[in-house]
């Protein structure tokens, strides 16, 4: 049962190891961390994803990008 838990621990870190250190030592982007940038972003360019949309939801999040200060 052990070496199952470790072989399921070894897979989600080769798959989300990246992401996992960032979380853990601060240094995950600000477009995660759902608050507006705090920094010179001009070397930085924040990418959006969706998967799949929902009207009344995206709206509230495209609203939430221009109310933080977020362009295109």
């Amino acid at each position: 049962m052990l070496h199952g838990f470790q072989r399921k621990l070894d897979t989600i870190w080769q798959k989300n190891g990246e992401e996992i250190s960032a979380i853990l030592t601060g240094n995950m982007p600000y477009s995660l961390k759902g608050s507006p940038p705090q920094q010179n972003t001009k070397t930085e360019i924040p990418v959006f994803c969706f998967h799949s949309v929902e009207p009344k939801r995206f709206e509230k999040q495209l609203q939430f990008l221009a109310t933080n200060g977020y362009s295109t």
